[in-house]
């Protein structure tokens, strides 16, 4: 499996362009047709909450009779909880307090 393979295969991706995937991935220095190991874990991690964030900015997309909204707030939340899984902060939340899920997290 490539690394660009593995990143579709998260089900909240489906829909989402190639191009879109590939971008994130090399914005995290990471090459889509390298084979994905389980050392490129955390790495493929921290890609998968920047494209939770860009799903987080995205409006609704029709095409046809087919509809897609992703939730602002479940994609934010997923991003903090695949940093908070490798003990690490969004860049955006350092020295900021926020509420996720009825509690202050900094």
């Amino acid at each position: 499996m490539t690394n660009l393979q593995a990143l579709q295969s998260y089900p909240e991706f489906d829909g989402l362009s190639d191009n879109l995937l590939t971008k994130a991935l090399l914005d995290n220095s990471i090459t889509s047709d390298d084979d994905y190991t389980i050392s490129d874990a955390k790495s493929m991690d921290l890609c998968a909450a920047d494209i939770y964030l860009i799903m987080s900015t995205m409006p609704e997309y029709k095409e046809g009779t087919q509809s897609e909204k992703w939730n602002q707030k479940s994609c934010l939340t997923a991003r903090y909880n695949l940093y908070k899984k490798w003990g690490e902060m969004p860049p955006e939340t350092s020295n900021r307090t926020f509420v996720i899920n009825g509690k202050a997290v900094r």
